[in-house]
């Protein structure tokens, strides 16, 4: 009788020492193929390919870089404009994100991406000529850009009323 007790509870002992030692070794195994087909989960780059890195935080990527180098920007002096239609509240904030954007290219005016922000932000504020300025920049320095031509196009079409550019566009 006592080797029986003692026989069932070994089998029950390593049954759940084995369930619990696959079980780690499901997860260590698990974590080894992750960390290495997967480095870029814990670097502070991220491999695009094609020998290209870009750190993780995105400082220093141009996401349109500039194929025209000729193509001249606007001035970041034009006063910040909006719209009496707009929402106080919105307007604040608004305001605040076109500062914001204008700080960063101040910084780095060749940032073309801050350049399509600021026209669109501007767009939304009713500064239509100044979103016209800024993106008509952006897709002189960017012409292969689609991104930039279907803004101009909507801004063309639907808030500044000139159909032929917006047809160009």
């Amino acid at each position: 009788m006592y080797l029986r007790i003692f026989i069932y509870t070994t089998y029950m002992w390593s049954t759940k020492y084995s369930l619990g030692v696959g079980i780690l070794a499901a997860v260590l195994l698990v974590a080894g193929i992750i960390f290495w087909q997967k480095p870029q989960l814990f670097s502070e780059t991220i491999n695009l390919g094609g020998g290209i890195n870009v750190p993780k935080n995105g400082e220093g990527v141009s996401v349109l870089p500039i194929e025209n180098p000729n193509a001249v920007a606007p001035s970041l002096d034009r006063p910040i404009t909006m719209s009496a239609s707009l929402d106080p509240e919105a307007a604040k904030e608004l305001k605040k994100k076109i500062e914001d954007v204008l700080v960063e290219l101040r910084k780095d005016d060749e940032q073309l991406r801050f350049w399509l922000q600021l026209g669109t932000f501007r767009k939304i504020a009713g500064d239509y000529q100044g979103a016209q300025e800024a993106m008509e920049y952006v897709a002189a320095a960017a012409p292969s850009n689609w991104t930039v031509f279907n803004n101009l196009g909507d801004l063309y079409m639907n808030y500044i009323k000139d159909y032929p550019k917006a047809e160009a566009s």
